[in-house]
């Protein structure tokens, strides 16, 4: 919530919740039971203790990659069960193995930040991310898709370095 987390994409879920800054919450009125959301993919040692309490607390599913079935079998089923006939997306780019993926809070160049290190990082592939998307939109149309925690450390990285050279600095 606004109080225990600065980032603001992290706000649109509470604003579906009903639990948002006021200023964001002008933005929509409708709101979801918490047991409407399913966290698929979320490393649970990535989660504060603020956080792990508010999503226990509204009653959402976690299914850590451990957790997950090899055909995302549990996430359509969760679907199902859920009665949802629409679905609306978040996918946050930190579930990517940095290996796969390095553009992300988790896998900066250089020495980590101590507090990111100790959030982990994500296990999934990009096609495993598909395959569960497609998955449970078996079940239900998917109507959004947001797409976060995207860090362009390679690209940040080279416009600094250019910076430095003659004509471009």
């Amino acid at each position: 919530m606004p109080e225990d987390y600065a980032n603001a994409h992290a706000h649109v879920l509470a604003n579906l919740l009903g639990d948002a800054d006021p200023d964001l919450a002008e933005f929509g009125r409708t709101t979801l039971p918490g047991n409407r959301i399913l966290f698929a993919g979320l490393a649970k040692n990535a989660l504060s203790l603020n956080q792990r309490t508010y999503i226990e607390g509204i009653g959402a599913t976690v299914l850590a990659p451990s957790d997950l079935d090899a055909d995302f079998g549990n996430v359509a089923e969760w679907v199902r069960a859920s009665g949802a006939s629409k679905l609306l997306i978040h996918f946050d780019l930190d579930v990517l193995d940095p290996r796969v993926f390095r553009s992300q809070l988790f896998a900066p160049p250089g020495p980590v930040d101590p507090e990111v290190a100790s959030h982990g990082s994500g296990k999934l592939t990009f096609e495993q991310v598909i395959a569960l998307i497609g998955r449970a939109g078996e079940n239900a149309e998917v109507v959004a898709l947001s797409i976060t925690e995207h860090l362009p450390w390679d690209a940040e990285n080279l416009q600094m370095a250019l910076r430095k050279l003659p004509l471009l600095g």
